[in-house]
């Protein structure tokens, strides 16, 4: 059995945080590993609402009327979002990601996460790389965090949440695979898709298959 190519398409949403550029860095040097199976990689930036509230807090209510105005969001575009997705492309062009390869820059307004999986289903995205928040577990149970919606909305596309360390081996950003098992369609989906990465990146070390016995299934509750 061929097994397809596991990344064809990434989408990258990014926000000029440390924990964006993280994300930068391991798209890029996963990009520039799987060379020519990779079609496309589109930097996303999503203007949420409460940017306003949190850096324009002293303005009134006719300000605000303003400030959503198509001409305000047109400057704001140009002058904050744009720079930092020519920064995002410039850094996956440094980390080896070639020249021909399509890299596009889109820009929405509205909540992230519903966003991002937006234009991952309507693009047909295979995957979907993105940072993780950086607050805590209390905090985030509270707040909301935009990769734990995206990680439970995304149906259809593979979802690289990247943490707090960087990469120390650009040349292989995924050496070692721990792929979790229990004998579901689902669990073999994951053994058939670490199977096409090894297929792609040769520097991939080690794959471990991980069964986790619950004693209760077994023996019956005590």
């Amino acid at each position: 059995m061929k097994l397809q190519h596991p990344i064809l398409k990434i989408l990258l949403p990014v926000d000029g945080s440390e924990n964006s550029r993280r994300a930068l860095q391991f798209a890029g040097c996963l990009g520039a590993s799987l060379g020519k199976g990779l079609s496309g990689i589109t930097l996303f930036h999503v203007m949420a609402g409460g940017y306003m509230s949190r850096h324009m807090g002293y303005i009134d209510f006719r300000a605000m009327v303003l400030t959503q105005s198509e001409t305000f969001k047109r400057k704001y575009v140009d002058e904050k979002i744009n720079p930092l997705l020519e920064e995002g492309e410039r850094i996956l062009k440094d980390l080896g990601i070639k020249s021909d390869l399509v890299i596009e820059k889109q820009v929405a307004d509205g909540d992230p996460a519903m966003e991002i999986v937006r234009l991952a289903d309507e693009e047909n995205f295979s995957t979907i790389i993105i940072s993780r928040r950086g607050l805590s577990e209390i905090k985030g149970f509270f707040l909301g965090s935009v990769t734990s919606k995206v990680v439970h909305s995304a149906r259809r596309q593979t979802v690289y949440i990247v943490g707090h360390n960087v990469l120390e081996d650009k040349t292989c950003p995924i050496p070692k695979i721990l792929i979790p098992v229990d004998g579901s369609p689902y669990s073999m989906k994951g053994v058939e898709y670490a199977a096409s990465m090894a297929g792609q990146l040769e520097a991939i070390s080690n794959i471990t298959l991980l069964r986790v016995i619950n004693p209760s299934a077994l023996y019956g509750k005590a």
